[in-house]
């Protein structure tokens, strides 16, 4: 199968999906959902609020099974356990008698401050140079794509590691939905508050030729439901912050009284996107796969249980108004290869088992600069 995608007669939209695997090869210490319990738990990761900690692996313990040894490192899937979570929380019942509807919502909220301080944690220690290096590479090159096509982005990570090397190469990130206010992350440790909250500040938002749609939310996403409006920390990872100090996490318009609510869809079974943001984000992810002559995934296990993002697919592709489009799969597992083929046709996909770091060496054979420019 030819690996090129050609002319700038036939290559006007470019649309990339980008999973969990493309995180992992920017920095090789992200875990997967099946290693998120080791990362979280080691204590050399530095996630120093134990009280977060310790309320995940009593929750286990008591609803799944005793550790026996830490070095076991035998702890139940991620997403099995927030899929538990949302099951009791969606039919408003307690889950045992040590675990009633509040203490099952305030396990939910320590699960996810743990999920942001995993990730916080695995940028930090990575080694940044190198593997960052390599998301400046991937922007990099989309830029030099704009000269002649239209490119997108459509993300289920939480993580800021495109976000930031947007807004290195581009000074700007556009995320598809309007934002409101650009939020500053402060406390006041000097006199013995430790507490965070946030104002507004300056900063550049809704501005960006490079549609970035993450459809499962982000770690630097706030929506205030009375408001109906969404406010971000740019660059920063403010929902940590937020899951600090949930007391004082107040929505920065001073005409509203209401708290902030983080932007989330967790890796469970029973995902939710009724949030109008979300909407707007999965729609226009739609519009976009269905306007692209070329989709090309990265990192994504297209796994059954993204059911909703299979269906988004499959209902985008059978609406795509170039009739031929073609679909590269950049991975580095081979046993995604029969997924992808089911689901799209084995005559439609160019799997490409090279990894990120390969397809970027191998950028210009998928995409002919020099036919552009001639």
């Amino acid at each position: 199968m030819d690996t090129t995608i050609e002319s700038k007669e036939k290559m006007k939209n470019i649309a990339f999906f980008i999973g969990s695997g493309f995180t992992k090869a920017v920095v090789e210490t992200a875990p997967l959902g099946n290693e998120f319990f080791i990362k979280a738990f080691d204590p050399k990761n530095g996630i120093d609020h134990e009280t977060q900690i310790e309320s995940v692996k009593n929750f286990i313990e008591k609803i799944y099974y005793p550790f026996k040894h830490e070095s076991d490192k035998l702890y139940p899937n991620i997403e099995d356990v927030l899929s538990l979570i949302d099951y009791a929380i969606q039919k408003n019942e307690a889950l045992s008698k040590d675990y009633l509807l509040d203490d099952i919502i305030s396990v939910r909220n320590d699960l996810i401050y743990l999920i942001g301080k995993v990730i916080q944690n695995i940028e930090t220690a990575s080694d940044g140079v190198r593997n960052l290096g390599i998301s400046r590479d991937f922007t990099g090159k989309l830029q030099k794509l704009l000269q002649y096509s239209y490119v997108s982005i459509i993300s289920t990570n939480y993580d800021l590691i495109i976000d930031n090397a947007l807004l290195e190469k581009a000074q700007s990130c556009d995320y598809g939905v309007n934002l409101r206010y650009n939020l500053t992350a402060e406390n006041d440790r000097a006199n013995g508050i430790t507490d965070w909250y946030f104002k507004s500040s300056t900063g550049k938002i809704n501005e960006g030729k490079i549609p970035l749609l993450k459809i499962h939310g982000s770690l630097n996403w706030f929506y205030c439901p009375k408001c109906d409006e969404m406010d971000i920390t740019i660059s920063e990872k403010g929902i940590i912050q937020y899951l600090e100090s949930r007391s004082r996490f107040f929505c920065t318009n001073p005409y509203c009284t209401s708290n902030y609510e983080p932007l989330l869809v967790t890796p469970t079974m029973l995902k939710v996107y009724d949030n109008p943001f979300l909407q707007q984000l999965w729609a226009l992810a739609e519009k976009k796969i269905s306007e692209a002559n070329a989709l090309v995934f990265i990192g994504y296990s297209l796994t059954e249980a993204d059911y909703h993002i299979r269906s988004l697919l499959t209902k985008a592709l059978a609406n795509n108004k170039n009739g031929k489009i073609s679909i590269i799969v950049v991975t580095k597992h081979s046993e995604t290869k029969t997924k992808y083929k089911q689901l799209f046709g084995k005559d439609r996909v160019n799997f490409q088992p090279i990894g990120l770091e390969g397809f970027l060496e191998r950028w210009d054979d998928f995409f002919k600069q020099d036919e552009v420019n001639s």
